[in-house]
C-alpha cells in the first residue's frame, strides 16, 4: 500500500481499503495517472468547481484491483471467490463498497442493468448537497443498462438535444417509496436521479443544474492546476496501478492566497488540495 509522497495527507479511514494488496500484482505498465486524468477530462470543470464551495472527489478503477482480487489464496477478504465483486468494491467510491459486497450481482443487474464486472473507471463528485458520478461501463452492457433504466420508473426527456432519464421532481430530494438498496446511484435513499449516457460513459446526478453543465461541455477537470498536479504526482516513477484516489478541493479562505498549485507544492493546509491515493504496488 502506498500513499502519495510529498502531498498534504489527511488521516482518512475511508482510503484504507487495500491494506494487504501491496506487492501482489505483476508489473505491466506505469499508467497510474492515465485513467485518473481521462476520467477528469470527461467532466467539464464548470460542472463542479464554482469558486465558492469545496469539492469532494473520489476516483476508482476496479480493473486495477482485479489482478489482486483474482488471487483466491488471499485470506481474510470477503468475496475472494468473486474477483469482479471484490475489485468493484475497492475501485469505486466508498459509498458503493458495501453495495457491491452486500448485494447479489443479479439484483444489481435487475436494478440498473450493470453488474460488478461492468464497472470500469469511475469518478464520484460532491459539491455541497449536490452529487454526481461518472462510470465507464462495458459497451456490451449498454442494452441492459438502458432497459433497466426504462423499467425502473424513470421518465425520458431531451435537454440540450440529448436524451436523458430522470426520476424525482425536486432536485436532491429523497423518496422512501423509490428506495432500492441494489441501485448504487442513490438507491439507498431513493434520491432524485438524472441520467445521461454517451457511448460507454454513464453520467448520474442528483440535480438538473449539474447535469446541464455536463451537457454544456467545456474544459475538463484535468485542466484545473491542482488536479493536474495531483495527476503528475500519481505518475511519479515507482507508483503502481491506481485503484482509488480521494481528494478535497476548496477555495482558499485567505484573501490573496497563492494559487492552488502553490498550495499543493508547499503543503498549505488552509486551502487548496488535500489528497490521498491507494495503489496496488506492482512488482516484477
Amino acid at each position: 500500500m502506498n500513499l502519495l509522497n510529498g502531498m498534504t495527507l489527511p488521516v482518512l479511514g475511508c482510503v484504507a481499503t487495500l491494506t494487504g494488496f501491496a506487492g501482489l500484482a505483476q508489473a505491466q505498465t506505469n499508467d497510474s495517472a492515465e485513467g485518473f486524468l481521462a476520467a477528469l477530462s470527461s467532466i467539464p470543470l464548470a460542472t463542479v468547481v464554482d469558486g465558492t464551495t469545496w469539492l469532494e472527489l473520489e476516483y476508482g478503477d476496479p480493473a486495477a484491483a482485479l489482478p489482486v482480487a483474482s488471487l483466491g489464496a488471499i485470506q481474510g477478504l470477503r468475496h475472494h471467490d468473486d474477483p469482479a465483486r471484490l475489485a468493484a468494491s475497492r475501485g469505486t467510491q466508498q459509498a458503493w463498497a458495501q453495495v457491491f459486497l452486500a448485494t447479489d450481482p443479479a439484483a444489481m443487474r435487475a436494478a440498473i442493468g450493470l453488474g460488478p464486472a461492468d464497472f470500469g473507471r469511475n469518478l464520484a463528485l460532491r459539491l455541497g448537497r449536490a452529487q454526481m458520478a461518472m462510470v465507464v461501463f462495458q459497451p456490451e452492457a449498454a442494452p441492459a443498462l438502458q432497459a433497466a433504466i426504462a423499467a425502473g420508473g424513470y421518465q425520458t426527456d431531451t435537454r440540450q438535444g440529448h436524451p436523458v432519464w430522470w426520476r424525482g421532481d425536486e432536485d436532491r430530494a429523497t423518496d422512501p417509496d423509490a428506495r432500492d438498496p441494489a441501485n448504487p446511484f442513490g438507491g439507498n435513499l431513493g434520491l432524485a436521479s438524472r441520467f445521461f449516457i454517451a457511448d460507454s460513459h454513464l453520467y448520474w446526478t442528483s440535480e438538473w443544474p449539474m447535469l446541464d453543465r455536463v451537457l454544456s461541455g467545456g474544459d475538463g477537470l484535468n485542466s484545473h492546476p491542482a488536479l493536474a498536479a495531483l495527476g503528475a504526482a500519481l505518475q511519479a516513477e515507482g507508483q503502481g496501478a491506481l485503484v482509488y484516489a480521494y481528494a478535497i478541493l476548496w477555495p482558499s479562505a485567505e484573501e490573496g492566497a497563492p494559487d492552488l498549485t502553490d498550495l499543493l507544492t508547499f503543503g498549505r493546509s488552509e486551502g487548496g488540495l488535500l489528497a490521498a491515493a491507494m495503489v496496488a504496488d506492482l512488482v516484477a
